[in-house]
C-alpha cells in the first residue's frame, strides 16, 4: 500500500531539486569492500553521480549501534568522514547501500534540505537515494543475508541463514518508491530491472502486480481523478437523489433518521471531493507533480469507494421501504394531496450548506450549488420504469399504508 508520508518526501525532493538534478540511474558495480582504496573509489563514484565535487572521503569500518549501518560527519569541510559497521564489510552490496545513504545525507545537507524529527530525516534520506538514481544500489543492499553452517556435538552440520535489514524503510517500500520514480521518468521495464539482484527483481515485480491502480500512465493526466469522480459516482448520486425525493414526499410522516442518513452521504462525498479539488487546484503543470499528486489522490479515492459501498449496503433496505410507501402515496395522490399539487418536490435545499433552490421540470438533474460548489443530483419527480407487476400493489391500500408505516414508527 502506498504511504502518503513517503510520497510527501518524494514530492518535496522533486519540488526543490528537480531543476538542478537530472534523473539518471547509477548501475551497481563490484569492488572489494575489504580494500580501503576500493571503498574510497566507490564513494567518489557515488559522489560524482550526485555532482558532489571537491570532496575527500575518509572511510573506516567501526562498530555501530543497533540497526545502524553507518554514520557521516556533516559540516562545511571538504573532508567527509564516514564510518561503516564492520559487520557489513563482507558484502559490497551492503557497503554500497550504506555509502549511498550517507553520501545522500551530505547531498541534502549541501542543498539545505532536512526534516525533523530525526526519523523523518532518515526516511527523507532513504527516499533521496531512490530520487537521485541510486535506487538499484539501495534495493540490492538494503537487506543483508548471510548463510553459514553450524556444527553440532555429533559432528553434523546445519545450514543456517541470518538476515539483517538496513535502512529505515522495508524493502517493499524501497521497491515501491523505485517503481514510482521509474514511472515518472518513463524508465523502460527492462532497464528498470537491469543489474538488480534476484530478490530485488522479485520485490519490484510484486509491487507492479499489487499496485496497478497507482502505476499507470493515466496518472499523468491532470484531470484523471476529476473525470473519474463524475464517472464512478453518478449512479450512486442518482440513487441518493431518488431516495431523497421519497423522503421529501413523506416529510410530514418520516422520522428524521432518513434525512440524517442523506446528510451523512453528501457530507462524505462533499468533504472528499473538496479535498481532491484542493489538490487539483494546487497541482503544478509539470508531469512529475501531476503524477505524484494523482498518486496521493488515489488513496482518498479508494477510501471513498469503500465508504460508499458501506453506505450503499446501509441504505439499500431503507430505499426499498420508502419506495413502497411512495408508491402508495402516488396511487392516493388526489386523497392525500388536498392542495392538488406536488409542487413541493420542486423545492429543495443543498445538502451541505442548506441553500434553497428550485427546479421547474420533473427530472433528474445535476446541480452545482452556487454557495458551496457542492455537485449533487436532485430528483424532482423522475419516475423509474417498473420492471413488472409488484405483489404488494394487489393488497388493500389502507393495509398497505399501515404495514409500511409500522416499519417507521
Amino acid at each position: 500500500m502506498i504511504d502518503n508520508t513517503l510520497l510527501d518526501k518524494l514530492l518535496l525532493l522533486e519540488s526543490k531539486l528537480r531543476s538542478i538534478h537530472e534523473y539518471k540511474i547509477l548501475e551497481p558495480f563490484r569492488f572489494d569492500p575489504g580494500d580501503a582504496s576500493a571503498v574510497q573509489s566507490a564513494a567518489k563514484k557515488i559522489a560524482r553521480h550526485l555532482n558532489l565535487e571537491g570532496l575527500t572521503f575518509i572511510i573506516s569500518y567501526a562498530r555501530q549501534g543497533e540497526n545502524v549501518g553507518g554514520h557521516i560527519q556533516l559540516d562545511s569541510s571538504s573532508n567527509v568522514f564516514i564510518e561503516i559497521d564492520g559487520a557489513l564489510k563482507n558484502s559490497y552490496r551492503t557497503v554500497l547501500y550504506v555509502l549511498a545513504h550517507e553520501i545522500c545525507h551530505k547531498y541534502l545537507h549541501r542543498h539545505n534540505i532536512w526534516l525533523t524529527p530525526e526519523l523523518e530525516n532518515e526516511l527523507l534520506t532513504d527516499t533521496a537515494t531512490i530520487f537521485t538514481g541510486l535506487g538499484k544500489l539501495t534495493l540490492n543492499g538494503c537487506k543483508q543475508t548471510q548463510v553459514y553452517r553450524e556444527r553440532h556435538y555429533d559432528g553434523s552440520r546445519t545450514k543456517m541463514t541470518s538476515t539483517r535489514r538496513l535502512g529505515y524503510m522495508s524493502k517493499s517500500q524501497f521497491a515501491l518508491i523505485y517503481r514510482v520514480c521509474s514511472a515518472i521518468h518513463r524508465v523502460s521495464y527492462l532497464k528498470m530491472l537491469l543489474n538488480l539482484s534476484i530478490d530485488s527483481i522479485s520485490e519490484v515485480r510484486k509491487v507492479a502486480r499489487e499496485e496497478k491502480l497507482y502505476l499507470s500512465n493515466r496518472l499523468f493526466n491532470r484531470n484523471h481523478y476529476s473525470d473519474l469522480f463524475k464517472e464512478q459516482f453518478t449512479e450512486s448520486q442518482t440513487d441518493v437523489a431518488v431516495f431523497h425525493r421519497n423522503i421529501r414526499t413523506m416529510q410530514g410522516v418520516i422520522l428524521p433518521y432518513c434525512q440524517d442518513l442523506y446528510q451523512k452521504y453528501n457530507n462524505l462525498v462533499f468533504s472528499r471531493h473538496r479535498s481532491v479539488q484542493n489538490r487539483l487546484t494546487s497541482m503544478e503543470n509539470k508531469p512529475w507533480h501531476i503524477y505524484l499528486s494523482n498518486l496521493m489522490i488515489s488513496r482518498e479515492y479508494r477510501s471513498l469507494r469503500r465508504d460508499i459501498r458501506k453506505f450503499d449496503s446501509e441504505y439499500s433496505k431503507l430505499i426499498r421501504a420508502v419506495e413502497r410507501f411512495n408508491d402508495f402515496v402516488t396511487t392516493q395522490q388526489k386523497t392525500l394531496f388536498r392542495s392538488g399539487t406536488d409542487d413541493f418536490l420542486h423545492e429543495f435545499e443543498c445538502p451541505c450548506c442548506g441553500k434553497s433552490m428550485r427546479i421547474g421540470a420533473k427530472k433528474l438533474a445535476r446541480i452545482n450549488c452556487s454557495e458551496c460548489n457542492h455537485s449533487f443530483i436532485v430528483d424532482t419527480g423522475h419516475q423509474k420504469k417498473k420492471k413488472g407487476p409488484v405483489e404488494y400493489m394487489k393488497r388493500n391500500v389502507v393495509s398497505q399504508a399501515r404495514s409500511v408505516m409500522d416499519r417507521w414508527v
